[in-house]
């Protein structure tokens, strides 16, 4: 079964929302006309509102799969840890990098009981997926390497039981991958 929860957030997005509404107040002050509810609308359905897609999006249930296009340390940081609150009996990660990123850094923050999905997104700046498999190894992530991201969440799909999450990250184009699948 699939289904896509619209409007669940990351919880850095949340965190933006406050920012947004002090600004709103300055806007009020400058003679600017923003009614709350009106706001409160605009937050409520950004994803429907502005077609954005990849944060924090929930694509299916039985397993639960997850895409997130973090891809710097903070919003990786942040993802993991909203992810290791989601209830899971295994965790499955279908993970690709582009090149220019610190991923040494980046790969610390990822969670080493999970299953790994090594690929890289079909770009010309993606980090060839031998050399994403080393550093992980590195950083005590094990898993296998696909060359597609489809053939990576082929993969993981088939391992993964109805109380398991299948996440799908690492870079904004290896979502995008993803999300050309369905």
């Amino acid at each position: 079964e699939v289904r896509r929860e619209d409007e669940v957030r990351r919880e850095d997005e949340v965190r933006r929302e406050d920012e947004v509404r002090r600004e709103d107040g300055m806007l009020k002050g400058a003679g600017w006309d923003l009614p709350d509810d009106a706001v409160a609308r605009g937050f409520e359905h950004v994803k429907r509102n502005t077609g954005l897609r990849g944060r924090w999006e929930i694509l299916g249930i039985n397993p639960r799969i997850i895409a997130d296009t973090a891809h710097n340390e903070e919003g990786v940081h942040v993802v993991m840890g909203q992810l290791k609150q989601v209830p899971s009996k295994k965790l499955h990660i279908v993970w690709g990098m582009v090149g220019d990123k610190p991923v040494d850094a980046i790969l610390q923050h990822l969670p080493q009981e999970a299953v790994y999905y090594f690929t890289q997104p079909s770009i010309p700046r993606a980090m060839p997926v031998e050399s994403l498999v080393q550093k992980a190894g590195g950083a005590g992530l094990q898993g296998n390497a696909f060359t597609t991201v489809a053939e990576a969440f082929g993969e993981a799909k088939l391992a993964a039981g109805p109380d398991d999450t299948i996440f799908i990250g690492g870079s904004t184009f290896v979502v995008a991958d993803f999300l050309t699948l369905s």
